[in-house]
């Protein structure tokens, strides 16, 4: 690939949000709870037994992560193997309502930091009266339950519908998925957990494996499912955002080779045959803070994107070189690319694969522009940067639309040079570019507010028309035409060259 010298910008502040917990009272663990009927639509279970918990959707057994002993250690999934760390006893705490005690490390099952959020992740926690401790069982079929905490009024949910080893489990609003749906199974009982569905309809990845047989053997085995390589599951990263759109948003990270830089900002849900298309973003000052802009990946994820921004959360090592990063946002394109090809991911085939953006602000726009002449990308842009110099190779090596969005005021200097950018595109003439600059907006203009701000909705708009073919007003009619939002809003500038 030709590119050319890429110079710039630039340092953005990202702040760092504080993180607390809830744990419970002094001198408060193991008291016993008075009993107070029963609960509604509840299951009896036998307090004397000792069981699995085998989620529906992926056949897999509910375990403590590594076998910890410790506080805080996480819930998850994994292949059914008669551990003891899978084991677990149910505790009456009155009303209807357990305390889940795990047989190894004598802890209890807690929503960490007694929170209401969907998202919340399970954990393990020395066993006390709280009610982020006490979960209720309600049959909902035949051998089949849904667990709910008592505190929040939320079910015990498989993250991201994920059947692979290693998914987090935490809790979430119900909403009758097979994700949310477990067997009861008691150790000795020799009946196996349900086989796993390898992904997607029992293709590729590994199945489930049964849950802890009788004497003399173990429970069945799901059947292991096609080639579509492995896969690491991705976890929450315990951020709570939303934007405007008609999606819930999760946050999350994983440690796979390729995205274990990168925050993934996406739609909850992931159950139907809706495809999002993916946008990379890099940022301010080349941090490597994944949240620095979490308001503007939240409003563009929550409008139907996989959005990744270059960055893991809070990330306070040194800054990305500048001029540099192209690379790092198109081998997260590479990594989400093959997750949607892989039967074991979360993500298979819900990722609309042929239309990639990128974008970034001020220096993470500069690694925006290196993608620039990758033929997978459908659109790039610019936020508060630019090159301070032209270069032609750089420009000639520009093949899809561009969008450039600045301040009149940017005390570093962007709006000339995303100016300067704006003239040499509009001169290949067969390259569409638009020029957005906000009257008086410094450097980074509202990125800041509330869902990103305007300097968001620009972005957004042009995504839709050009990643979603969206003419409406909530796409190209923002942007073009003689009533469009912002070129009929004096407070902004608005240059275009080349449009279809």
């Amino acid at each position: 690939m030709r590119f050319g010298t890429k110079h710039g910008l630039f340092a953005a502040a990202a702040g760092i949000l504080a993180v607390s917990c809830v744990i419970g009272p002094e001198g408060a663990h193991d008291a016993e709870i008075e009993e107070e009927g029963s609960l509604a639509g509840a299951i009896t279970i036998d307090t004397s037994a000792v069981y699995t918990i085998v989620g529906v959707q992926s056949g897999k057994c509910v375990q403590v992560a590594g076998g910890s002993t410790a506080d805080a250690a996480a819930m998850q999934i994994a292949t059914c193997n008669g551990s003891t760390r899978q084991q677990f006893r149910m505790e009456s705490a009155g009303g209807g309502y357990y305390r889940i005690r795990n047989v190894s490390s004598n802890r209890c099952m807690d929503v960490a930091g007694a929170s209401t959020s969907d998202g919340a992740a399970i954990q393990q926690y020395s066993c006390w009266t709280g009610e982020n401790q006490q979960w209720s069982f309600t049959d909902v079929a035949s051998g089949v339950v849904r667990l709910t905490a008592r505190h929040s009024g939320k079910s015990l949910d498989v993250y991201g519908r994920g059947t692979a080893d290693g998914t987090a489990v935490i809790q979430w609003a119900s909403n009758g998925g097979t994700n949310q749906q477990f067997r009861l199974t008691p150790v000795g009982s020799g009946t196996g957990g349900t086989g796993g569905g390898g992904g997607t309809g029992g293709s590729g990845g590994t199945g489930g494996t049964g849950g802890t047989g009788g004497t003399g053997g173990t429970g069945g085995t799901g059947g292991t499912g096609g080639t579509g390589g492995t896969c690491t599951a991705s976890r929450p990263a315990g951020r709570n955002v939303s934007g405007s759109g008609p999606h819930q948003v999760v946050v999350e990270t994983n440690s796979d080779p390729g995205i274990n830089q990168g925050t993934i900002f996406r739609p909850a849900d992931l159950s139907g045959d809706a495809k999002y298309p993916i946008f990379v973003w890099g940022q301010g000052g080349c941090s490597r803070d994944g949240l620095a802009n979490q308001a503007a990946m939240a409003e563009i994820a929550s409008h139907g994107y996989f959005v990744v921004a270059d960055g893991t959360p809070q990330n306070s090592a040194p800054n990305r070189a500048l001029g540099g990063g192209g690379d790092v946002l198109l081998a997260y394109v590479d990594w989400v690319i093959a997750e949607n090809e892989k039967p074991c991911s979360a993500y298979y085939h819900h990722i609309e694969t042929t239309k990639v953006a990128a974008n970034g602000f001020s220096c993470g726009g500069l690694m925006a522009a290196g993608t620039a002449a990758d033929p997978r990308i459908t659109t790039w842009g610019h936020t508060s940067s630019g090159s301070f110099s032209a270069n032609q190779a750089f420009y000639n090596s520009i093949h899809t639309p561009v969008l450039i969005v600045t301040g009149t005021a940017d005390s570093l200097g962007a709006n000339a040079n995303g100016a300067r950018d704006f003239q040499n595109i509009a001169a290949l003439g067969d390259v569409p570019v638009m020029m957005f600059a906000k009257v008086g907006a410094d450097h980074g203009g509202d990125l800041w507010a509330r869902n990103g701000g305007e300097f968001t909705q620009v972005n957004l708009a042009w995504l839709n028309w050009w990643l979603k073919g969206d003419e409406s007003a909530t796409g190209k009619g923002m942007l073009v035409g003689p009533s469009c939002r912002f070129c009929t809003d004096r407070t902004w500038n608005v240059s275009s060259a080349n449009l279809p």
